[in-house]
């Protein structure tokens, strides 16, 4: 009953936003990961890196450990748990004066960079034409993202890194995080939370044999 209901609730959503991407849609919100508003989906928004830490929380699981203080986000704020949990895992950072900027939108360059602290780091050559313009802190993670297929780039061969990402962007990402094996890593001291363990998802109904490697320490209680 329950996924009849997703499947419905994603067509009315698909049919009132203009998504195409539709089966991406319809496993996020079906695992409760997004959640559609007055407005639909709003696939062509730009998203806030507030929202961007929730969705990735409702994907893999991240729980607030412990209080954290940021000058920006204060606890009343519905985004502080999830800009916590993140910070705690090394995941998101700071700017150079300690902001989180919850309210800002993010770029395509700094969404590479939290799910690659995530999948580890590549210095394999990426083909897109425009690769040059990527941070250098960022390069070796759209390395990685890339060579998993997690990220593929835009039709004209580019990967915009000052680009915003953008809703449809970011449930297709989050969805191929979900459908696929990674490689995996060996993690590290300076990166505890890279992909290491394998995990089977056995009630992901789309790709019932997709497997995922994370660390022991993660918490995916309530993750769906």
């Amino acid at each position: 009953m329950k996924k009849i209901v997703a499947v419905l609730l994603t067509f009315l959503i698909f049919i009132s936003s203009g998504v195409s991407a539709f089966g991406s849609t319809e496993l996020l919100l079906e695992k409760g990961i997004i959640s559609g508003d007055e407005g639909g989906l709003r696939p062509y928004d730009n998203v806030l890196r507030g929202e961007f830490a929730k969705m990735l929380c409702n994907t893999f699981g991240f729980k607030m450990r412990k209080d954290a203080f940021f000058s920006d986000v204060s606890k009343d704020k519905w985004y502080y748990g999830y800009i916590t949990a993140l910070y705690e895992r090394g995941l998101l950072m700071g700017d150079e004066k300690g902001h989180m900027n919850p309210e800002d939108f993010i770029t395509r360059a700094e969404m590479a960079a939290i799910l690659g602290r995530i999948t580890g780091t590549s210095m394999m050559d990426i083909p897109f034409k425009d690769k040059d313009s990527i941070p250098d802190w960022a390069t070796p993670y759209v390395s990685k993202l890339y060579t998993l297929t997690i990220i593929t780039g835009n039709d004209d061969n580019t990967f915009a890194p000052d680009a915003l990402l953008t809703r449809e962007e970011c449930f297709l990402i989050l969805t191929r995080f979900l459908e696929r094996e990674f490689a995996g890593g060996e993690g590290s001291k300076d990166n505890p939370y890279l992909i290491t363990e394998v995990y089977q998802f056995h009630n992901i109904k789309k790709n019932p044999f997709a497997s995922y490697r994370l660390d022991k320490d993660l918490d995916f209680t309530g993750c769906f």
